[in-house]
């Protein structure tokens, strides 16, 4: 895939942002859903529940600690593509024959 300076770029960069923001949701939910079967099982789980327990939460700790610089990268390709878009706005040879 290219990110050029071109409206397809603009596309595909926004399309990436939306895709990184996609999957730390998908991450988050998936790590409330672990947190939920292991509150519903827990009384099952016998003498691991605390070292279970324990994993869980270092494994929401991981995540949230991961979506920050996803969203700092997230910011830089969304300026980014705003960049490109003034360019191709900005261009003086747009709607010229060949272009």
């Amino acid at each position: 895939m290219v990110y050029t300076v071109s409206e397809e770029g603009v596309a595909a960069l926004r399309k990436l942002v939306q895709s990184l923001e996609e999957n730390v949701e998908n991450i988050n939910k998936s790590s409330d859903d672990l947190q939920n079967a292991y509150e519903e099982n827990s009384s099952v789980l016998g003498p691991h529940s605390d070292s279970l327990a324990k994993v869980i939460e270092d494994v929401k700790d991981t995540a949230s600690d991961a979506a920050e610089p996803v969203d700092s990268l997230s910011d830089k390709i969304i300026k980014l593509a705003d960049k490109y878009e003034e360019i191709i706005s900005n261009d003086p040879f747009k709607g010229i024959s060949g272009n």
